[in-house]
């Protein structure tokens, strides 16, 4: 099939395909699943013994829906397993010791060094230095943080309470450890970093270690030994055993600890409406306290994501207390120490209770952040909570449509059916008033974009107002509807699929070595095209044989051929590249996402319109300024596409002999696609004639960010003709190029904080106090 179809098909012949290929790898799968298959007859028949048929189908039905609904909690809802927070825990346990344990290796080269142990002094430069001022460092932070928890009474296992030992060890012996006459001993020494002093004389040997250093060699080796036990090379058994029970670092408990230190927080004990208790920790902005009552930012993690990780795994904490701007952040329900069961009805009524609560407080301004599967929350609350902005960070409009797009329309179908779960991300976020911020990445690997809120909200919108256009009036002045959107897409096809075909074909016969192109091309097309499932009538009538004279050269196409071929590639990817709200149109064709996937494109491009890549985050300062960069694009466009159509035209017609490109031209309809594309790009400019602007004036001695407010946008005046969508309802969109799980760019980020002033939530005497 053609790469530009409707997607590849599984059928019997792809998989005898899939058994030559690999027959090892599919006899074995074959037999697995044979055996399962056979194993679950066997225990049927007997279970089928004890209590009938009748029951034991009865049996397997209630299994199955037990082990759906299982199923469905731990896929939306991950972190509330065991297994995931141990193997977070774990995952940290070794990152974590395999960090400090290379230090403490690097702190015992220096010693060694510096106590004539080791002669060679490359093996104690600069950088072992560096490292072991780093272990000096983390060592104190880690003995006050497990202090912390011995106090509280969660440091219990056994390897915890040697590993505190031995670091007490380790910071009493480099006290006690003085450089020659000097006075200065090791660990006040090393609190400063090596590389920022005068002196390098501890390079060059001249400074020894005054006292024996033996006691505090063994306690190095013996850290070294512990931190190998953590992270290094073991058995496989052993390897096991440390995944279920080695909690000597990264523990939740431990990594709560360090982040109340590190960020001055405090943790908190919230009542959710229904009486469950969730586990919070309040962090203030940097030189502030926890008892500070300024703008605050109530955090809604990401899938399986845990508030004790979260300084390790997420850009956001550093973002915002940067600015000065306090955090609250918090356990899902069932994840951590969190109680009751995840759902979405259990926590969106656990973030109103977060939200009442910081109020209760006396924080006037709260915005609250939702990154991915934390927008379900996050577009609630804007919605029916008092908040003053939302951030709703690469998140879906439904999880029934991630589930689609991810999985299956079935599949999705199922999920819905067994959970009963309603998650309207897009409806909340519509309806919502306060100031909205949306970002999408349209090459996000874990979300699709067209489960995307994005794509959800532009859907609704564009759906929303067709109805109230067709109750009102009896007619539309939608882009394009149903009949002219599948025209589009089959004339998209077309056209990429012409050239597809003229470049495979031609490939193969200049490989060939063939004498006459023109006509074994066409032949070949023929063949190709019939493959594929193209319309391929009008060339079976300009079949030529092999060897008919023709004016051609050996082995070359005509001059005209060529300049219409290059025309041809060439609106093929001026065609592709138009955008909407970032995501390319040729990425719709790509993924065989067909009608239903040019229709949300289409209802993008009506709603947050089509951005250049150079400009796309500066024009989301000024709203008007997007609006008209949006017109120019379209308008640039329409005016190059209608330039090269013209040139296709005139170079395919009027030849004395008839040139490949003209049989394509007639085999393929071109020139219907054509009618289509300029009919699609009509539609958008008479769109673009009828939104109405806003006359926004930016005062930039006032207003460094050259962005007029919220309430002076509210202010400002209109034109006589209403807008399709206003800002209310859509927000605005940051198009990202950052993955799922990926950290923003510099340029995105300061996207966002130019939303942070311009939505008011944060002033300017803020950030400079």
């Amino acid at each position: 099939q053609s790469t530009w179809g409707n997607g590849p098909k599984m059928n019997v012949t792809s998989l005898v395909a899939l058994a030559r290929a690999k027959p090892l790898r599919v006899t074995i799968l074959l037999a697995v699943l044979g055996g399962v298959f056979a194993l679950f007859i066997y225990i049927n028949y007997l279970i089928s013994e004890l209590i009938t048929v009748l029951g034991t189908i009865l049996l397997n039905v209630v299994t199955f829906y037990l082990v759906a609904v299982f199923a469905s909690r731990a896929l939306t809802f991950p972190g509330s397993l065991w297994l995931w927070k141990r193997s977070m825990e774990s995952f940290f346990c070794r990152e974590l010791g395999a960090q400090l344990g290379t230090r403490i290796a690097e702190l015992g080269v220096v010693v060694e060094s510096l106590t004539g142990v080791q002669r060679d002094t490359h093996s104690a430069d600069m950088a072992a230095f560096i490292s072991a001022h780093q272990a000096r460092n983390i060592v104190s932070e880690l003995v006050v943080n497990l202090r912390k928890q011995e106090d509280r009474g969660t440091l219990k296992t056994a390897s915890q309470m040697r590993l505190l030992r031995e670091l007490e060890s380790l910071k009493s012996g480099m006290e006690r450890t003085v450089w020659g006459d000097s006075g200065e001993n090791l660990w006040t020494w090393f609190a400063i970093n090596p590389s920022s002093r005068a002196d390098y004389d501890f390079l060059r040997g001249g400074r020894r270690l005054s006292a024996d250093a033996t006691q505090l060699l063994s306690t190095i080796y013996t850290l070294n030994r512990l931190f190998l036990d953590i992270y290094g090379a073991v058995s496989c058994f052993k390897k096991v055993w440390r995944w279920l029970f080695d909690k000597t670092l990264g523990s939740l408990d431990l990594m709560r600890v360090e982040l109340e230190g590190r960020f001055n927080a405090e943790q908190q004990w919230i009542r959710s409406s229904d009486g469950t208790m969730i586990d919070c920790m309040f962090v203030p902005g940097v030189g502030k306290t926890v008892s500070d009552t300024g703008p605050t930012v109530l955090f809604c993690n990401p899938n399986a994501g845990y508030y004790e990780f979260i300084m390790y795994q997420c850009e956001w904490l550093e973002f915002y207390t940067s600015l000065g701007i306090n955090m609250m952040l918090f356990n899902y329900r069932g994840f951590g120490r969190s109680g009751g069961r995840p759902s979405p009805e259990g926590n969106r009524r656990d973030g109103e209770s977060l939200v009442h609560w910081l109020h209760a407080r006396g924080i006037d301004k709260v915005a609250v952040h939702g990154e991915s599967i934390g927008g379900l929350m996050a577009t609630h609350v804007a919605r029916y909570a008092d908040i003053h902005l939302l951030i709703a960070d690469r998140t879906f409009c439904t999880l029934e449509a991630t589930a689609q797009y991810m999985f299956s329309p079935m599949l999705a179908r199922v999920f819905k059916r067994i959970t009963g779960w309603v998650t309207n991300n897009d409806s909340n976020y519509i309806e919502a008033r306060c100031y909205k911020v949306l970002t999408c990445d349209p090459a996000d690997e874990v979300i699709a974009d067209m489960a995307s809120l994005k794509a959800g909200v532009a859907r609704k919108l564009v759906s929303d107002r067709l109805l109230r256009e067709s109750m009102s009036t009896g007619s539309s002045n939608a882009m394009l509807n149903l009949a002219q959107t599948e025209s589009l897409h089959e004339s998209c096809v077309t056209l990429i699929q012409a050239c597809e075909l003229l470049d495979e074909a031609v490939d193969k016969k200049r490989a060939e070595g063939a004498s006459n192109l023109n006509a074994e091309v066409v032949i070949d097309m023929t063949a190709i095209a019939r493959k594929g499932d193209v319309k391929y009538s009008a060339l079976e009538s300009q079949r030529t044989e092999p060897g008919t004279d023709s004016s051609e050269t050996a082995h070359e196409l005509q001059e005209e051929d060529h300049i219409a071929f290059d025309l041809l590639k060439s609106i093929r990817l001026h065609v592709e590249s138009v955008n909407a709200g970032g995501c390319p149109l040729g990425r719709i064709f790509h993924l065989h996402l067909g009608v239903e996937g040019l229709h949300t494109f289409l209802c993008c491009l009506e709603v947050w319109g089509s951005y250049c890549h150079e400009v796309k985050y500066s024009m989301q300062d000024n709203p008007t300024a997007a609006h008209r960069h949006s017109q120019s694009c379209m308008a640039s466009f329409r005016q190059e596409l209608s330039r090269k159509v013209a040139e296709f035209k005139a170079a395919t017609v009027g030849t004395a002999n008839a040139t490949l490109l003209q049989s394509v031209r007639a085999a393929l309809h071109i020139d219907e696609s054509f009618r289509a594309i300029e009919q699609f790009m009509k539609k958008s400019s008479q769109l673009d004639s009828t939104v109405s602007d806003v006359d926004a004036v930016v005062d930039y001695s006032r207003n460094p960010l050259g962005s007029p407010s919220a309430n002076h946008l509210s202010r400002s005046k209109e034109r006589d003709v209403e807008p399709f969508y206003d800002l209310k309802r859509t927000g605005y969109l940051i198009p990202l190029n950052s993955g799922h799980n990926g950290n923003l760019t510099a340029l995105e980020r300061s996207v966002v904080t130019n939303h942070l002033f311009r939505s008011e939530f944060l002033a300017f005497d803020d950030e400079q106090n």
